[in-house]
């Protein structure tokens, strides 16, 4: 028992370092740790705090997120999952959608017969959800394809 605490403590101690590293390597969390001037309450503030006080600003030839493809398109918004009222949102959305969304073989467009059986969502294990999986005959055509061009290009 008192070896599994200790390796467990060693456990620990070396993920703290790992985050600690990991924090200074993305915001000089160790070098404003390690300095006395620093009062305590500043260095606990969140990163949102930090970066809403930055002098800089976002740099100028990084695009915003939604501009990450440039004109060809837009990017999507994304979900922040730590915000509750986000994420009851896209949970809302997600249980409105289930009825409607199917997800079936489809090849050339256009979709083909296979067996349909439920799905679970891995978020509130909803079984709301179905698939239609092809099989090995509907696929082999297919490979059997890719593997012709594949070698063309050898």
């Amino acid at each position: 028992m008192r070896v599994m605490r200790r390796s467990a403590g060693i456990a620990i101690f070396w993920l703290l370092v790992r985050r600690l590293l990991e924090n200074g390597a993305n915001s000089s969390f160790v070098s404003v740790a390690a300095d006395p001037a620093v009062p305590v309450s500043q260095i606990l503030q969140p990163a949102a705090a930090w970066i809403a006080a930055s002098k800089s600003g976002a740099p100028p030839r990084i695009p915003l997120p939604g501009d990450l493809y440039g004109a060809s398109r837009k990017n999507s918004s994304g979900v922040e999952f730590g915000d509750r009222a986000s994420l009851a949102a896209c949970l809302s959305e997600v249980r409105g959608a289930a009825h409607a969304s199917r997800a079936l073989p489809l090849i050339d467009g256009v979709a083909r017969p296979g067996k349909r059986r439920a799905v679970a969502s891995p978020i509130d294990r909803c079984g709301c959800w179905h698939v239609t999986e092809g099989d090995a005959a509907l696929a082999r055509p297919r490979w059997r394809g890719a593997e012709r061009l594949s070698s063309m290009g050898r």
